[in-house]
């Protein structure tokens, strides 16, 4: 019994580990759909940047990988700030802006694979675990790695919160989700408001990859499943939704991980997928999503 508790409390914190990755991951695709309506299908790629960016701080200039993640999450909003106004906000006015978002963004998912695939080769990397200790209690054994990884989770997402509710700019974010019109009136500037959005979310993304890169290896095409399942968890939580995508987000880390503990890893997606099959049929905006 006591073997049992403890399996359930170690896979529980391995779920909120979990969870926290896919938060970081939901919360910025879900922030640029509610600003401006753009799905943007090459935010897998920001993970897949985010991971190599850390891997190589810690293998050329011996950085610690907790500490690269910040400098990656830095260069990667300059990264995504300059690629949304020079390449996706100029079509922003265009006619049929959504269908043209996400054959853009799709290509430019393209084109970032294909220039990891020649710029970093195509071997799987790893980083060895940079915290060879182990935390035990209750039965319980988690390595340190994990644990930090979990801590810069949570600080993240904190921080986040604290920069929508209580800045300029998150106000001004939370406004043109609210009603487009109004905000341009009450003078919200709609170019930087959107530019910075798009560099958030695809920061985010990035210190998601960061964060797990001593964890699982790195390769040019390791962004499609955080993707597909930040994808999930926005449309679990609903569509343009923060909290929905929080809360979605460490709902599906944590059944994930039960899953593998009580049936087996082949069985986790179905599952997933299954329940948002499930919560759309009787609630189709999702759990926190509004028509």
């Amino acid at each position: 019994m006591d073997a049992l508790l403890a399996g359930i409390l170690q896979h529980l914190i391995y779920g909120v580990i979990a969870g926290a990755m896919y938060v970081l991951m939901a919360v910025g695709f879900s922030l640029v759909w509610g600003i401006m309506g753009l799905l943007n299908f090459s935010h897998g790629e920001f993970y897949m940047l985010g991971g190599y960016l850390t891997y190589y701080l810690f293998t050329l200039f011996h950085i610690n990988p907790f500490v690269s993640v910040f400098f990656a999450i830095a260069i990667l909003f300059l990264f995504g700030s300059g690629l949304f106004g020079t390449a996706i906000y100029p079509i922003s006015k265009k006619p049929n802006w959504d269908i043209n978002a996400i054959i853009l963004t799709l290509g430019i998912g393209i084109c970032l694979q294909n220039m990891a695939l020649m710029v970093f080769g195509e071997r799987y990397k790893g980083m060895p675990g940079f915290f060879k200790a182990n935390l035990k209690f209750w039965g319980v054994v988690i390595g340190v790695d994990r644990l930090m990884i979990l801590v810069i989770g949570f600080v993240l997402i904190f921080a986040l919160l604290v920069f929508v509710k209580k800045t300029i700019t998150g106000l001004s974010i939370q406004a043109l989700s609210q009603d487009n019109n109004a905000a341009l009136l009450m003078g919200v500037h709609k170019r930087r408001i959107y530019t910075v959005t798009f560099g958030v979310s695809v920061a985010l993304a990035g210190a998601a990859g960061g964060l797990l890169a001593p964890i699982y290896f790195i390769y040019p095409t390791v962004g499609f499943t955080p993707i597909l399942m930040a994808f999930a968890v926005v449309i679990l939580g609903g569509l343009g939704s923060v909290k929905g995508a929080i809360y979605a987000g460490f709902l599906t880390g944590i059944i994930e991980s039960f899953t593998i503990l009580f049936l087996s890893a082949v069985w986790k997606d179905i599952i997933i997928f299954s329940l948002i099959i499930v919560i759309l049929s009787l609630r189709p905006t999702g759990l926190f999503g509004v028509k």
